[in-house]
Formats: structure tokens, sequence, C-alpha cells
């Protein structure tokens, strides 16, 4: 009977376990409402840019079904928005990105300094920034401007991040307070923002830039781009 009653206790524990993860499971399913292989050119045309002007270049590279976005000369950041907008201010959604810093294409000199980036709630004045640095394993969360009660900017260096030429799959995540950002699969940066309501922008965007002022900066190859919101 003893021992009876400790496996009931150890079945009614390993229960509860599970519906604990199924509630958390439960409160972060999203669903998809973008997604984008870039297999087409006109896939590129509907993106618009949001930084970076006359000094970036974008392309749609046929043979690869890829888009191909360069930054042509000083420290600037290259990003695009997708067509999607959220229904209001403040919005719970995610981006994620596959993407490879092209190594033959990007300028020795630069590489150290070039990352790729994700946007979230960008708005004119504020938005959430995730910066991953191929050549260095580097990473950056950082809102604009700045605030939130002090957990911004995070910054680090993890093996998660693969190195210039591999494809890092990038994700960041906007819901409530919580910021989160990941890096093929693993969580570095898990932020809660004391005012979220100051950075309310209803875009996402993407790119890649380079924190060193020189002609000739680094290429960026994205394979896909995923925008995805809480399921009702």
């Amino acid at each position: 009977m003893r021992s009876k009653r400790k496996g009931t206790g150890a079945l009614a524990g390993a229960l509860a376990v599970v519906a604990a993860l199924a509630v958390a499971s439960l409160a972060f399913a999203t669903v998809t409402i973008y997604k984008e292989s870039f297999a087409r050119k006109g896939s590129v045309r509907a993106l618009s840019q949001f930084s970076g002007g006359k000094r970036c270049a974008i392309a749609h590279h046929r043979k690869s079904r890829t888009l191909r976005v360069r930054v042509l000369r000083r420290d600037v950041l290259c990003a695009y928005r997708p067509p999607v907008v959220a229904d209001s201010a403040v919005p719970d959604h995610e981006i994620n990105v596959a993407v490879r810093l092209a190594k033959k294409q990007t300028p020795r000199a630069v590489r150290r300094k070039s990352y790729v980036a994700v946007l979230l709630r960008v708005d004119k004045n504020s938005h959430y920034q995730f910066r991953v640095f191929p050549h260095s394993g580097r990473y950056e969360l950082l809102r604009v401007p700045n605030g939130g009660g002090g957990g911004f900017p995070v910054t680090g260096k993890s093996d998660a991040v693969k190195g210039i030429d591999a494809t890092n799959k990038v994700r960041l995540r906007a819901f409530g307070a919580r910021i989160e950002a990941f890096v093929n699969g693993t969580r570095l940066a898990d932020v809660t923002d004391a005012d979220p309501g100051q950075v309310d922008g209803r875009r996402i965007a993407f790119g890649v830039g380079s924190l060193k002022d020189v002609k000739g900066g680094p290429l960026a190859v994205f394979k896909s781009v995923n925008v995805r919101v809480p399921d009702p």
C-alpha cells in the first residue's frame, strides 16, 4: 500500500508537469501570417525600404531563389519592411529570417563589424532591434529609444551563432512587455520592457548593416522571412 501511494504521487506530479508545459505551449502558440521564400522576383518588389537610402542595394537572385542586400558605403543599416502592418499599436508579433552573410562578397576589412538584423514594432522613431555578428558570434538586443527599465541593451557572445558564410536562423519576438531573441533555436535574450507603450510601431523589418564607415560593405543573402502572431 505504501509503494502504491508513492506511485500515485509520482504520477500526479508528472501529470502536473505535463499540464504546466501544455499551458506554456498554449501561451506561446503562434500562427504564420506572412511567409516568403523569394522564389519569384515579384517578392522583392513587395518590400519597402526602412533605412539606408541610396547607400544600399537590393536584388533578387533567380538561380538561388534568394534576396540579396548589400551595404554600398558607410556605417549604415540597410533594412526592408515586408507588406505586413499590425491592426493596432504595440502589437504582439515575431519575425524569423534565414540569412547568410556572404564571405566572398563581404570585404575582409568589414567582416568583424558586419551584422544581420531583425526589427519589431517599427515606427519612424522607435523599434526593437536584434543584431547578430556572424564573424565573431556576438549579438545585441537594442531598444530605440533607450530606456525600458535598464534591461536594454543586451549584449553577448554565443556558440549558437554560426560563422560567416553559414546560414543563421534569427528570430525576434515581442509579446506584451516581454522581448525575446533567438538564434538557431537558442534563446539569447529575454527582457521585460518597463514601458512597452513607448515602442508602439506596427511594422516589421529585416536587413544587414555595418559598424565600419568605409566604401564597400557586407552582402547578406536572405533565404526566407516569416512573420507570426499569437494564435487566437
